[in-house]
């Protein structure tokens, strides 16, 4: 059968349809615009609020054989866990990747001091274990 690379895709399933998303990122011709749609593929595909197209890549080469039902529980708990990381900008990142996902930060502040840092992941730690994963849009919640 000679199907359209989509109905391809799709027959194969969405961790199918995200590797090729990921390495459609790597096309040495993709322009600005091509990246922006694939991204919003891949958030609308994962349920992840990455943006930039590296972190995409980072995120599929560190993932790639983590169980689709898993990602989004992953992915939480990797950010929970950067939130006392020594880089600023990794605690940003992360706060930024929890606020996208539960529409909160809990107080968190990147820039605090270490100890403020480390009772704020605890917090994190202890709502995430209560509230689980926030639901996706038209998803049932996944574990």
């Amino acid at each position: 059968y000679d199907l359209p690379r989509a109905g391809l895709l799709a027959l194969r399933g969405n961790r199918a349809r995200v590797e090729d998303a990921v390495e459609r990122l790597d096309r040495e011709d993709i322009t600005l615009e091509e990246e922006v749609e694939i991204s919003r593929e891949l958030r609308e595909m994962t349920g992840l609020p990455i943006r930039s197209t590296e972190r995409w890549r980072a995120w599929w080469n560190a993932n790639r054989e983590v169980p689709e039902r898993r990602w989004r529980k992953v992915f939480v708990t990797e950010a929970v866990g950067r939130l006392t990381a020594p880089d600023f900008f990794d605690r940003a990142t992360a706060i930024e990747d929890l606020r996208a996902l539960y529409g909160t930060d809990l107080g968190y502040d990147p820039k605090g001091l270490a100890a403020d840092l480390e009772a704020a992941a605890k917090r994190w730690k202890a709502y995430f274990e209560k509230r689980g994963l926030p639901p996706r849009r038209g998803d049932p919640l996944q574990d």
